[in-house]
């Protein structure tokens, strides 16, 4: 279909269906036989419509605009028309009946060919002037115009930025410095979480003062920005746990007599006793021959390896990746060995666990230490 100013432009399938037809700078415009879903007119225009034309939806007459309808079938019956110049401007509506008419700006002046619509006469929200109207033979006209309800802007984005916030704080602890926050959690401090708090109460007040769509997206964005700042400032916890009893025995790499090494647990330290003279010097897997004590580790539910395990004490070192033993009947933690002093000796373990995939279940603390009980 060719449109050009001032030329006609005609539709006569009928079949034709127009979604969203806008007219932008047309002299005259003839439509015949057709479907218009929806139609927008952005200038002085003349539209002729014939046949079986029939118009539904939204007609959105921006400038002055003649409708000059053809025959008994044309149909605007179903049609919203707005009438919204942005300067002084006179409308013919040439008779057709539609279901609602709204006047949309303070700038229609004069509405001719006026036939009430079966829902009214509305005007938008902010219309203070009513403009004058006449029917189809010239005679005045007075329709009863009611203001249309404020429906607001729409503030769906503020509440979905807000909704995002409060799932960001889920089971985010406040903690000052995350030691009392198990490493499997997250925290932040109480100013973090009073500066997002205080993001979504403002947003939350926005809602009912916004006006404008850009005044909403502003206001979802800052609240955005927060929540980005927010989830950067989130930490792991630190908070180290004690090894229970339970999960921790006693071993010697050898014993002279054949006497099983023991030990004793409390509050965290596993204290081994055992006659130094009968401990062995042994090697094995170890760089250098010492009489070797130590413990077995079971790690927590969950746990398939001491990711790390950090020693401070006689011999302070760190090791990465401390795998569970899989051929000495221990599959579910490890050995730690060190070298019995005759004096008696210590170190403290700290132990990262791990679950197969490397995230961290737990960290806990261990300290173990030799006594010679020969002394």
């Amino acid at each position: 279909m060719s449109l050009k100013k001032k030329m006609s432009a005609f539709a006569v399938m009928s079949t034709l269906a127009l979604n969203a037809f806008v007219v932008p700078a047309f002299a005259a415009i003839n439509v015949s036989d057709s479907n218009i879903t929806n139609l927008t007119v952005n200038t002085d225009t003349e539209l002729n419509v014939s046949g079986t034309t029939s118009v539904t939806g939204s007609v959105n007459l921006k400038a002055k605009t003649t409708i000059t309808p053809s025959g008994d079938k044309v149909d605007f019956s179903k049609s919203t028309l707005t009438l919204a110049p942005t300067e002084n401007s006179t409308f013919d509506l040439g008779g057709v009946k539609t279901n609602k008419i709204v006047i949309g700006s303070d700038f229609v002046t004069t509405v001719n060919g006026f036939v009430a619509p079966t829902s009214g006469v509305e005007s938008a929200p902010g219309v203070t002037q009513k403009p004058e109207f006449t029917d189809v033979s010239g005679n005045p006209a007075d329709p009863v115009i009611k203001p249309q309800p404020d429906q607001g802007v729409d503030t769906k984005a503020i509440d979905d930025a807000i909704s995002a916030a409060n799932s960001a704080k889920q089971g985010v602890a406040i903690s000052e410095d995350g030691k009392d926050v198990a490493p499997t959690s997250k925290w932040v401090t109480k100013e973090v979480s009073d500066a997002l708090d205080a993001a979504i109460a403002k947003a939350e007040a926005a809602k009912g003062t916004v006006k404008t769509e850009d005044e909403v997206a502003a206001a979802a964005s800052e609240l955005d920005a927060a929540v980005q700042t927010y989830n950067e400032a989130k930490q792991d916890g630190t908070k180290a746990s004690t090894v229970p009893e339970v999960r921790v025995e006693a071993h010697t790499v050898a014993d002279t007599e054949g006497t099983a090494v023991t030990g004793t647990y409390n509050d965290g330290t596993f204290t081994i006793g055992h006659d130094f003279t009968k401990l062995t010097l042994e090697k094995g897997g170890a760089p250098e021959e010492a009489k070797w004590v130590g413990v077995y580790i079971e790690g927590p539910e969950g746990a398939t390896k001491a990711a790390k395990l950090v020693i401070v004490g006689t011999n302070e070192k760190s090791f990465d990746n401390v795998e569970f033993e899989t051929e000495t009947g221990f599959e579910k933690g490890f050995f730690y060995f060190f070298a019995a002093q005759e004096d008696g000796n210590s170190n403290e373990l700290t132990i990262t666990w791990a679950d197969k995939d490397g995230a961290t279940v737990g960290v806990e603390k261990l300290k173990v230490v030799y006594v010679n009980t020969s002394n």
